[in-house]
């Protein structure tokens, strides 16, 4: 019997136990809460390696933060471009990688992209810095630690950039009109549409966005305008077309431009597209006059087809347009040479050959569509099979091209 009642009294001890255990809470003090730091970081400088991107760059390691108990900590590893002038606490951090652990493992196309979406110049030397932020739970503030610095060379096969910003973007880069430097050598070329321009326009590189080139604040309109760091709005009238009636910036439409902001040089040069941006092909797809004012808006079937332009998705456009398989001379008797065309603007007076006078490389057919990228002015190749076509053509984006998509039954 005694037995008996010593297990009992035994049991309810037990129970009595854990029931204060379970009262207990655990308290942690912010206060006492600690840090991370650096036990190892990159050095202080170094350059990615496009052809070693797939290979581990570095393992960095931190100690680990301290929240007063063993839990399971997430650290955030965060990047940021480093800014003259701006504290490192007030710039704009990017979460690089998060692991539970005090230590990661860095492959270099992962921190290569991670740069470049942190605002790091492509294939320039940047200044970066770097911290983790560890997280127990969202009832307590994360803690941030030291910052360590290093500079850093991305690598990228992207172009550069040249903003053309106005009135149109509030004379910011946001989503302004961009010119292309596929040799990045200061050397740009694209084509931009301006549906606003009455306080004109300036150019702003990707590689330097804090300094907005513009005309000299005394000159004589030309045809090349020669370019000033800081300088004044480029206006309308800027530009006295030479030859080309087309080489000046008079009013909203789309340009083609080219820009050198070189050692050498630094110039501007331009020319408006109006309606006439048309495909053209040999003898049975050109121009009725072709010699004369070529202002024929509607074309007789087989003739050729003006492109339209469409500012919502960015591209020209001609539907439904016959193309045959071989040329045709001018009795109208087929031969056997291969249907070839290509893209023309603003032919007044044949003066199209100095401005816009588009063939094309890379030209294939995948699925009854055939496409290419807009290079050079050699005449393009008609590889798909004989009939209606639309004709899609992009001039925004680089690499520029164009394609042809077997028209919808009408």
């Amino acid at each position: 019997m005694k037995k008996l009642v010593y297990s009992i009294v035994s049991i309810i001890s037990l129970l009595c136990l854990a029931s204060c255990a379970q009262d207990e809470k655990l308290i942690l003090d912010p206060d006492n809460f600690v840090a991370s730091s650096w036990k190892q970081t990159f050095d202080d400088v170094f350059v990615l390696d496009k052809n070693a991107a797939e290979t581990d760059l570095a393992v960095i390691e931190w100690t680990p933060a301290q929240f007063g108990y063993d839990a399971i900590i997430s650290y955030a590893i965060q990047l940021a471009v480093k800014k003259e002038g701006v504290d490192v606490n007030d710039l704009t951090y990017t979460t690089f990688a998060i692991t539970n652990e005090n230590k990661y493992t860095v492959k270099v196309k992962d921190l290569n992209a991670a740069l470049l979406s942190a605002g790091a110049i492509k294939r320039r030397p940047t200044d970066i810095v770097m911290r983790v932020e560890a997280t127990i739970s969202t009832a307590y503030a994360s803690l941030t630690s030291s910052i360590s610095e290093f500079n850093v060379t991305t690598f990228s096969s992207d172009p550069d950039l040249l903003y053309v910003i106005g009135d149109y973007t509030d004379f910011t880069t946001n989503n302004a009109e961009v010119l292309y430097s596929p040799g990045w050598n200061g050397e740009y070329e694209g084509y931009v549409y301006l549906p606003k321009l009455d306080q004109g326009i300036k150019l702003v590189e990707e590689l330097a966005p804090e300094v907005e080139w513009g005309a000299p604040a005394s000159f004589t309109p030309v045809t090349s305008l020669a370019l000033q760091a800081g300088g004044n709005v480029i206006a309308p009238g800027s530009f006295a077309p030479g030859s080309n009636k087309e080489e000046i910036l008079d009013g909203p439409g789309f340009y083609k431009m080219v820009v050198k902001i070189t050692e050498n040089a630094k110039t501007m040069t331009l020319y408006k597209f109006y309606k006439e941006f048309f495909v053209c092909g040999q003898r049975n797809m050109s121009y009725p006059q072709w010699a004369n004012s070529m202002s024929a808006q509607n074309p007789e079937e087989g003739t050729g087809a003006v492109l339209t332009y469409d500012p919502e998705g960015k591209v020209w456009t001609a539907k439904h347009v016959y193309v045959p398989e071989y040329q045709t001379d001018g009795s109208g008797v087929p031969n056997t040479s291969k249907f070839e065309f290509k893209f023309r603007a603003n032919a007044v007076g044949k003066t199209w050959a100095n401005a816009a006078n588009m063939g094309a490389t890379d030209n294939k057919v995948e699925k009854g569509n055939q496409s290419g990228i807009i290079s050079g002015t050699k005449n393009i190749p008609f590889l798909a099979a004989e009939g209606y076509y639309d004709f899609n053509v992009y001039l925004q984006e680089y690499p520029f091209r164009y394609e042809l998509v077997p028209s919808a039954d009408e």
